[in-house]
């Protein structure tokens, strides 16, 4: 090609550009990359189909872990520790859609405090997996465990005091189980019980009356643990290629799975949100967050006491800088990223508020502190989170009798990211 050729076709290219930027009959010549949409989704189909074993038989499930209810719960008050469920279980499936189980667990008592006991509880439930041979007809599942289902409960728990305390409940349960890998299981339900019960059932206080007590009462759960089984295992799962640990993400609202029981008798929760965001492209943190635990029984009245009270109510704001130390060396392996996953550690400033009344007995105090908190989270396909952590923190103030100068918390945060 002449130099004179070339010249031409260069003052044509420039004449082209400067009339598709100015004039207003030109014609637009541009180029796009579209993103693959299907593509996107059948990612996500293979990461959740690995995570939540979707695609492996089995007939037999051995579970085993930790429950966490506010049905047994003692709230905090400081120098007291709370309680732990823990649990074993075996489902069997009958048919694809039906399946038989029981479970059985233990929780203790709260160490310091006399009207808490040890409870032992088993549980037989008939459950339904209403639309897994729907899935299993679509190919999006094989018979297994991992699915919604609809329940039949039938539950006897006993407290050792004086005397045998005992609670029998009969209910209808909406609950969603998942496997995880190779040995781990996740179960939420929401549940109606009719129950009967000791009127010292639920608090083991010499002056209340041993009557019974018919109630009714919604509650939810959660069973966090793991399971083995007649499934084919899978060999080293690329556990950070499914999960996406490289994903970056900049900022998320959280909404902790609530705890709840209510009833005509007695109302608990436990309730908490928060919101954290990075710090430009730092492995720091602002996270943000409210928890909130309620307790109130209203229980039969006696001679003793004719109108016995039994009240909890705490209310705890924080506000921490959160240190993810390690994310540029997991970064740099490959098992990580720049997001809001991982060991973190940090200042914390929180506020909290305690009022209970028991009986005759009141007590309450607020605590202004200042400490640090270490913890792990991880954000699963951005809609899901789990965080354990615990804190400590020293009171700027000291008011109430019950008040101490410093303030311990160990939490687990499981729910809904968005």
């Amino acid at each position: 090609m002449t130099a004179a050729i070339q010249f031409r076709l260069l003052i044509v290219l420039l004449f082209l550009s400067v009339a598709s930027a100015y004039g207003q009959d030109g014609t637009h010549i541009t180029f796009s990359e579209e993103q693959d949409t299907s593509a996107v989704s059948q990612r996500f189909i293979d990461q959740y189909e690995a995570v939540f074993m979707t695609k492996i038989p089995t007939r037999h499930m051995f579970k085993y872990g930790s429950a966490i209810s506010p049905v047994n719960g003692i709230f905090l008050r400081p120098g007291r520790i709370g309680v732990l469920t823990a649990e074993a279980g075996y489902e069997f499936k009958v048919t694809p859609a039906f399946s038989l189980g029981a479970n059985f667990n233990i929780t203790n008592k709260t160490p310091g405090n006399p009207q808490s006991l040890n409870t032992y509880a088993a549980n037989v439930q008939a459950r339904w997996y209403f639309d897994m041979n729907k899935r299993i007809r679509a190919g999006k599942n094989a018979n297994n465990f991992s699915g919604n289902f609809l329940a039949f409960s039938w539950n006897n728990s006993v407290r050792q005091a004086t005397e045998v305390l005992s609670l029998r409940s009969v209910g209808l349960l909406f609950g969603v189980q998942r496997r995880l890998f190779n040995d781990g299981r996740i179960e939420f339900t929401v549940g109606l019980d009719y129950q009967k019960y000791q009127n010292n059932y639920f608090l083991n206080e010499p002056g209340l009356a041993l009557q019974e007590v018919k109630d009714v009462a919604l509650s939810t759960h959660i069973s966090l643990g793991g399971a083995f089984g007649d499934w084919k295992r899978t060999s080293n799962p690329p556990f950070c290629e499914i999960l996406r640990c490289d994903e970056e993400l900049n900022q998320q609202w959280k909404i902790q799975w609530p705890g709840i029981y209510l009833s005509s008798k007695i109302k608990k929760a436990n309730l908490a949100f928060g919101y954290e965001r990075k710090i430009e492209e730092s492995p720091l943190s602002v996270n943000v967050q409210v928890n909130v635990d309620y307790r109130n029984n209203h229980l039969l009245p006696t001679t003793v006491y004719p109108t016995f009270k039994d009240r909890v109510s705490q209310v705890q704001p924080s506000l921490e800088i959160r240190y993810y130390f390690l994310q540029k060396y997991m970064a740099r392996r490959g098992l990580g990223g720049n997001n809001l996953s991982g060991i973190y550690v940090g200042p914390l400033a929180e506020y909290i508020n305690f009022d209970s009344e028991l009986g005759l007995e009141k007590a309450f105090f607020k605590h202004l502190g200042a400490g640090a908190v270490l913890g792990f989270q991880k954000t699963l396909f951005r809609r899901v989170y789990f965080d354990i952590y615990g804190s400590w923190s020293w009171n700027t103030l000291k008011t109430g009798p019950t008040a101490k100068s410093g303030q311990g918390t160990v939490r687990l945060g499981l729910g809904w990211a968005i």
